[in-house]
């Protein structure tokens, strides 16, 4: 918004009165050449609005309020408590128990999480001898195997809630099939965090 007004200085310097506009902050001669009064020069000079003269802006208009926002960002983070399980020695045509391979995921973000979950084949040191993903299961509790669910190549969600700042468990279990050649297993599991 332009503030203008017409005002009249007085200079000490001289008592002469001189008529200036002023629009936007700047003092400038409304005729001949345009003079910016400085700081110093103001001090020494008194300011007279004309009383017949109606100011089309008014200088001292309270500006709106200003309005800060901010985003804060929406995080969920993982923190896995152990990152490997060992089921010890499994003869074939038998499995393990959940109890002892649990792994506890601990959201530490500010946003509620669900965890997903997805594996791959057993693979052998000698890495011929494979078997399936699907031996493998996983529960949200500890619990015997046959009851969990059966993990897959493809990521699945467990339905399993992690709110901001706390933690779940998940139990594993497998299941050595008939007549697997002795070998040393791995496999690898992927847990994420989908917020």
């Amino acid at each position: 918004m332009a503030i203008s007004k017409k005002i009249y200085i007085s200079s000490l310097a001289d008592n002469t009165k001189r008529r200036y506009h002023m629009a936007n902050g700047d003092i400038r001669r409304s005729v001949g050449v345009a003079i910016v009064i400085a700081a110093a020069a103001i001090a020494l000079s008194s300011f007279f609005i004309l009383p017949d003269i109606v100011p089309i802006a008014y200088a001292n208009a309270v500006a709106p309020n200003v309005i800060a926002t901010a985003n804060v960002a929406l995080s969920c983070a993982i923190s896995l408590n152990r990152t490997a399980l060992g089921f010890g020695l499994v003869d074939p045509s038998t499995n393990s128990i959940y109890l002892y391979n649990a792994i506890l995921d601990t959201n530490g973000g500010n946003e509620g999480t669900t965890i997903y979950i997805y594996g791959g084949n057993w693979i052998g040191a000698n890495t011929a001898l494979t078997f399936a993903v699907g031996n493998t299961q996983w529960a949200g509790a500890n619990q015997v195997y046959g009851t969990g669910n059966v993990l897959t190549t493809s990521i699945t969600t467990t339905n399993i809630a992690v709110s901001a700042a706390t933690s779940a468990g998940l139990w594993f279990g497998v299941a050595v099939p008939s007549g697997q050649a002795a070998n040393v297993y791995s496999q690898n599991v992927v847990i994420t965090n989908v917020c």
